[in-house]
């Protein structure tokens, strides 16, 4: 039985942000400036960001460390969860922002922790899914 609101009878989901980790080497580094990541994760059409505007955090520096995506009172349908989209760039102040890694249609329907790596391992992200 859920505590809170249900669809299709799920119970509505926390999706929680654990931390992620982008290596120095990633291939959306500047040439001049460290990385300077941030996460952005689409839920339902509705996209939130967290870290924008940090600087110079890179190689073992974890951000986005604890973030409840949308606020801690904020949950969402099973159906929402069913195709999130997992966006961590470099943030430029003089141009647009560098895609580090995108992770399209990320299913996190099921309770617990994943965590998804980017092809060239360069960028890891974990994502917890709570009832």
């Amino acid at each position: 039985t859920c505590s809170g609101s249900c669809d299709n009878g799920y119970c509505s989901r926390q999706l929680i942000v654990n931390w992620v980790r982008t290596d120095c080497d990633a291939s959306c580094q500047d040439a001049f400036d460290p990385t300077d990541p941030y996460i952005q994760v689409t839920v339902g059409g509705q996209s939130y960001d967290k870290d924008k505007g940090e600087r110079d955090r890179c190689d073992n520096t974890l951000t986005a460390q604890g973030w409840t995506v949308g606020g801690a009172s904020r949950t969402f349908t099973y159906t929402q969860l069913r195709a999130v989209r997992v966006e961590v760039l470099d943030q430029d102040r003089l141009s647009n922002d560098d895609t580090c890694a995108t992770w399209s249609r990320v299913d996190l329907t099921a309770p617990g922790t994943v965590e998804i790596t980017s092809s060239d391992g360069l960028v890891t992200v974990s994502l917890t899914t709570q009832i």
